[in-house]
């Protein structure tokens, strides 16, 4: 009579099976963890280019001279000034809007920018006002 011995040198294929099930789910948690953190970072990143055109265009006001300041008033639907900038290697499109006011007449300036931009079909805005006087 055969006598069988059973080994218990490796693991059965359920138990396999059960271990890859386990380490694919833990895997697809954490690549939507770090899909979801790219996303944050890349909006980050374009908020912070927004907030740099805001600040140069603010910056032309402010070198210009008083007068010669125009009274406008535009908003991302209606502005044509299209700023590109390249983030992560591609190329993002922001738009820029004017809101200039005579606060006090020859005296004070309101300047408002709002810089708008699309990610993925959500549209975003960031504003930066300053006053400026002719002394």
């Amino acid at each position: 009579m055969e006598q069988y011995v059973k080994s218990s040198d490796g693991f059965t294929i359920l138990e396999v099976l059960v271990a890859l099930f386990l380490f694919g789910f833990i895997l697809l948690g954490t690549l939507g963890i770090f899909l979801k953190t790219y996303d944050y970072s890349l909006k980050n990143e374009l908020r912070n280019q927004a907030v740099k055109i805001a600040q140069e265009e603010l910056e032309k006001y402010r070198n210009m001279d008083f007068n010669l300041i125009p009274s406008e008033s535009t908003t991302c639907s209606s502005s044509t000034d299209k700023i590109e900038r390249q983030v992560r290697n591609k190329n993002f499109a922001f738009i820029v809007a004017r809101n200039i006011t005579e606060e006090v007449p020859d005296s004070v300036k309101k300047i408002e920018i709002t810089v708008c931009w699309n990610i993925k079909g959500k549209e975003y805005s960031y504003t930066a006002t300053t006053l400026i006087t002719p002394f």
